[in-house]
Order: structure tokens, then sequence, then C-alpha cells
């Protein structure tokens, strides 16, 4: 984002189960703080989503390739939990349609909550949880 968040962001990650389009979001003062993230994500929803006798693992992942996914601390954590690592091609937003859908029009009615209720532009990560 151009203007820093209250909290000091200018990032944020997205992620969607395909299953059950469960989506979290959480705010990066830096790119790198990704895998971090990612873990906390994969906890929660693994915790979340877990049967007594079946548990919930994620199998896989689809993302750009973008230097937050494949810097070493997040390729560990991938494979550490046998979590596939889906790569889209560049320049072809639409391989990664879901997320890519969801990133335009949660940024929209958060830039549109904004407008209409009149807080400065460093509420745009509020707004955006607020949306997500």
């Amino acid at each position: 984002m151009q203007t820093q968040s209250l909290g000091g962001c200018r990032y944020f990650i997205l992620f969607i189960d395909d299953f059950t389009n469960y989506t979290s979001i959480y705010f990066l003062k830096s790119k790198n703080e990704a895998a971090g993230y990612f873990q906390n994500y994969k906890a929660a929803v693994e915790k979340l989503f877990s049967d007594k006798e079946k548990g919930f693992k994620i199998k896989a992942i689809r993302t750009n390739g973008g230097g937050e996914y494949s810097n070493g601390e997040f390729q560990r954590e991938l494979k550490r939990s046998g979590i596939e690592w889906q790569v889209t091609m560049p320049y072809t937003p639409q391989e990664n349609g879901v997320s890519e859908n969801s990133n335009r029009v949660l940024v929209e009615r958060a830039n549109s909550l904004i407008q209409h209720t009149g807080p400065p532009k460093s509420y745009w990560a509020e707004a955006l949880e607020a949306t997500v």
C-alpha cells in the first residue's frame, strides 16, 4: 500500500482455503514476515478444521513467484510440513484467480469504506480486516 497503516504496515497477505473459502488476512511491515504469518495461519486452520479421526492438513499452496514465498524460511516451512508449492506463471494472474479476485474486491471494498466513512487513508488495514 502507498500509505503506511496505523500499525506501521505497508503489505498484507491473504490466505484462502479453496475448499471452504475460509479467508485470513495478516498485515506485514516487510515481505520477509510472510513465512511467520503462514506458520500462524497453518496452525490456526489445522486446529479449526481438525477432526479427531482425520487431521486436517494443508496439502498445497498456490502463489505467484514473489520473493516472500521463494525465500529460504518460507521454503523450509513448506518442506518441513510436506506442503506442495504451486507457483503460477509470471504475468498470468488468471492462474491464481481466486486470490487475485479476492485481493481486488477486498481492496475496493476497503477503499469504499474509507471514502464513505471519512477516516484517514492510514486506516486501510482496519478497513481491510473489517471487510474480510
